[in-house]
């Protein structure tokens, strides 16, 4: 089977762990759309997991499938495709930069999972007073390193003068935080930051798969 038919999979309705995964996850998506590849989404329904758990390379969600071959590890998947769509630097250095941005994205998970949990349990304290501990021990400062970041290299993007995988990752993740909270002045201040979230979500295949991607509260 040719690649243009891969199938990625995503566990929707157990939404924590939904949450612990798209945050590399979604980007997947978005490399894919970029690319202009066609492929099928599975979403699988929390009531049939059990029974297709098992065959899935470890147990877990998300996977991609490629030929009748399956990865697994949103990471993985992630560095795969992005070397696939060249949206990683040709440069070794720039390279291992773009993975740096990408991994600092990824240290705010676990920050915020708290404010997830509240979120899911429907606890409005817990989720202020959570999301108020993120923003301000978490998520200033990685905004503040990165904004300077994109001003210090001065092209608009992280790497070079072109788009990689960490642009697509940081602009997701921005887009979710603010799409989450419904606050766009979360962003005021970082002004080479919110322009770099537009320009990835206003490209034209990624802004068709956004707009038509299913919604889902993480």
């Amino acid at each position: 089977r040719r690649f243009c038919q891969d199938q990625i999979w995503n566990h929707v309705q157990h939404q924590v762990d939904l949450f612990q995964c798209s945050r590399i996850s979604r980007a997947n998506s978005l490399y894919l759309a970029q690319s202009g590849t066609k492929y099928e989404d599975f979403r699988i329904e929390r009531e049939n997991w059990p029974k297709l758990k098992p065959n899935t390379p470890m147990g877990q969600l998300p996977m991609l499938e490629i030929d009748g071959q399956q990865l697994c590890q949103s990471m993985t998947m992630a560095r795969f495709l992005a070397r696939k769509f060249d949206l990683v630097p040709s440069n070794d250095l720039d390279a291992a930069r773009a993975d740096m941005f990408v991994d600092g994205v990824t240290e705010l998970f676990p920050n915020i999972r708290p404010v997830a949990m509240a979120i899911m349990g429907g606890d409005d304290a817990k989720k202020t007073e959570s999301w108020n501990t993120f923003k301000t021990e978490t998520l200033k400062p990685f905004l503040e390193k990165y904004e300077a970041f994109l001003k210090k290299n001065g092209t608009g993007y992280l790497v070079g003068n072109k788009l990689t995988w960490a642009d697509i990752v940081v602009a997701e993740i921005l887009n979710r935080i603010v799409t989450i909270f419904d606050n766009t002045s979360v962003l005021d201040g970082h002004q080479h930051l919110i322009d770099l979230m537009k320009k990835v979500h206003e490209l034209p295949n990624i802004k068709k798969y956004v707009d038509s991607r299913p919604q889902t509260p993480l």
